[in-house]
């Protein structure tokens, strides 16, 4: 796929992501983006590694919830047109979210088969609703990691025991002995989508 000159770096890095299920995450050396797939756990985070105590934040902002994904791809047996997949929805969220409707539409420019980009749009969904987040105040034996890794967190005061979290901030105090990592929880096999599951696009439209 080309990219104009006249995009922006940020909109480009933002329509990678979106094709890739990432998030494009600054950290010392530059942008990183990591794909969509189940990764190796990065390490593990326990109370040894506290300098404080742990923010725990149990749910997402109502506005940050969605319950149904649609969206457009550039199909490539349309001469990379730009194409809308079918959406991907889910009735037990819009329950759990009151009965309201709360879409999100996705545009997939380094998309080529609607296949692949519902399995997006079902990725993104799923990620909506890995909602605990904490603020983990750590000692520096948290700087060995950054951005986009995958941990685990045992702590007992809150019942986890190696559960996993992504890593999708982190900060260096200057003024003490700390070093704050800001986590998201996580779910194995949420890159797990068969796109032989997914609906087939029309071969005549």
């Amino acid at each position: 796929r080309s990219v104009s000159s006249k995009s922006g770096s940020a909109d480009v890095l933002e329509a990678l992501g979106a094709s890739m299920a990432s998030t494009p995450m600054l950290n010392a050396a530059g942008y990183r983006l990591r794909a969509g797939a189940d990764q190796a756990v990065a390490g593990h985070l326990d109370a040894t590694m506290l300098a404080g105590a742990v923010k725990v934040e149990p749910r997402r902002a109502y506005r940050e919830l969605i319950n149904a994904v649609g969206g457009t791809y550039r199909d490539a047996d349309q001469l990379w047109q730009e194409t809308e997949f079918p959406e991907q929805a889910s009735d037990v969220f819009q329950a759990q979210d009151g009965g309201d409707r709360l879409p999100r539409q996705l545009g997939l420019r380094f998309t080529d088969e609607t296949q692949r980009a519902q399995r997006l749009a079902r990725i993104q969904l799923a990620q909506s609703r890995q909602q605990v987040r904490l603020t983990w105040p750590g000692n520096f034996a948290c700087i060995q990691f950054e951005r986009g890794d995958l941990v685990t967190v045992t702590l007992a005061e809150l019942g986890f025991e190696a559960k996993e979290f992504w890593v999708f901030h982190d900060s260096l105090s200057f003024e003490g002995d700390g070093y704050t990592l800001q986590l998201i929880e996580a779910a194995s096999g949420l890159f797990d989508i068969d796109l032989d599951q997914l609906e087939a696009a029309d071969p005549a439209p």
